[in-house]
């Protein structure tokens, strides 16, 4: 999985194109796998610069970059959510 390496890679040419890493955020589904985007927050070199966290915690904020991370098969979106949102008589 290149996910880290990939996300990381995305923060340095916004920052080389003079976007601030305060302006980059980097986001996960749920806590648990909010390792994943520290490290790619880490492997940028930009660790304690750019917003790491839940996507939930981000809602309402504004970020001129934007990484989604851990969006694994069954973690976005959640089985629930889609179960919920369905229509059962769709009009077509």
């Amino acid at each position: 999985m290149t996910e880290g390496p990939d996300c990381g890679a995305l923060a340095n040419p916004a920052v080389a194109d003079g976007i601030y890493p305060g302006e980059i955020g980097s986001f996960v589904r749920a806590p648990e796998v909010i390792g994943r985007a520290r490290a790619a927050s880490e492997a940028s070199g930009l660790a304690d610069q750019v917003a790491v966290s839940v996507m939930h915690l981000a809602k309402g904020l504004e970020f001129r970059v934007v990484a989604v991370m851990a969006c694994d098969q069954d973690i976005l979106p959640l089985e629930s959510c889609i179960a919920e949102a369905a229509d059962p008589h769709p009009s077509f």
